[in-house]
């Protein structure tokens, strides 16, 4: 679907009666973005780089929408072991010695065999909390 940019002229626009006025693009009247027939809303901006963008980003927003396409949506939370699986990976990769603090966590983690996260352990908790807190968002 084409999404057109247009600007709403204010009336004390002097550049409101000019044949077209909502492609005059020299002066800084807000923009808009149209589509379908009655289909209307503020571009946010009054710069027409700034409008363009933002017109072709609700084109395909639109054909995903018609075609019936979702984008992937993060996930609201992080597990507490993706969380150290991400940390190992990135200390590994920056060269950090595998006998560091990490694994010293992973060890108390792993509690005689059993998932770390069934540790119910409060100073576990808040070390483990203070060791991840870098890449949890």
């Amino acid at each position: 679907m084409v999404v057109s940019v247009y600007a709403r002229h204010s009336l004390k626009c002097p550049h409101r009666k000019k044949k077209n006025a909502g492609q005059y693009r020299r002066c800084k009247c807000p923009l808009w973005l149209r589509w379908g027939k009655n289909s209307k809303r503020s571009a946010g901006t009054r710069t027409w780089e700034i409008a363009t963008k933002a017109a072709r980003k609700l084109e395909e927003e639109l054909e995903r929408e018609a075609l019936g396409i979702e984008l992937p949506r993060k996930p609201d939370h992080v597990t507490v072991d993706a969380a150290l699986d991400l940390y190992l990976v990135d200390r590994r990769q920056r060269g950090i010695r595998d006998s560091s603090k990490a694994q010293r966590l992973l060890g108390r983690a792993q509690c005689a065999g059993a998932s770390w996260t069934a540790c119910r352990s409060d100073a576990f908790r808040s070390a483990l909390t203070g060791a991840l807190s870098w890449r949890i968002d």
